[in-house]
């Protein structure tokens, strides 16, 4: 149904070819839903937390400049902010 994780591998290759170098760190945060009742999650009733298929596979390097640079492998798409000027409501929908 979902797809594979990402291995670290998959992920390091398009952050040397982005930026020339290796991600300093590579990290996943697996989906989850919580599925409750009609006000259960404010009068002490239950939820049933479900894990998914999906999830985010993050790999990141610091780098000089000021910039905030995100690619999108599965987007083909590529978003850059000045660090002191990051507003989030601004920017590509994908990047917010």
């Amino acid at each position: 149904m979902g797809r594979e994780d990402l291995s670290t591998e998959e992920l390091r290759t398009p952050v040397e070819r982005a930026f020339d170098a290796p991600p300093e760190l590579v990290v996943r945060s697996p989906g989850r839903v919580d599925l409750i009742g009609e006000h259960t999650d404010y009068k002490d009733g239950f939820t049933l937390p479900v894990a998914l298929d999906l999830g985010t596979d993050v790999a990141v390097r610091r780098r000089p400049g000021g910039l905030l640079r995100t690619v999108a492998r599965e987007l083909d798409a590529t978003d850059t902010w000045p660090i002191d000027a990051l507003r989030p409501a601004e920017g590509s929908e994908w990047a917010r």
